[in-house]
């Protein structure tokens, strides 16, 4: 009886190693197709993309320009008030004197 023990306890043992083993090939099996899988795609296609990005760029670089270009029209600007507000006060003193 202890005979027949020890055979099924081996025998036991033996189907799960060989289980085990089974089991480890599988999951070799489905990483090399995974991998397979993965070597053959491709990268998706970013031309459309990078169109964008330059497009957008040359948007940024005019707007810089517009932005630089709008400050030197603001300063001329406030030098034109300045000199009209100074026009104006030489023109009211000028009619205030009664001399003149």
């Amino acid at each position: 009886m202890d005979n027949i023990k020890k055979n099924l306890t081996n025998i036991v043992i033996l189907i799960g190693l060989i289980g085990s083993i089974g089991a480890g090939f599988t999951k070799y099996g489905e990483l090399t197709t995974r991998l397979d899988a993965l070597s053959n795609a491709t990268a998706p296609d970013l031309s459309s993309i990078e169109l964008e990005i330059t497009t957008n760029e040359l948007t940024i670089n005019d707007n810089v320009k517009d932005i630089n270009s709008n400050k030197v029209q603001i300063e001329v600007l406030k030098k034109t008030i300045e000199l009209l507000e100074l026009e104006i006060k030489r023109i009211s003193v000028a009619n205030s004197n009664p001399l003149g």
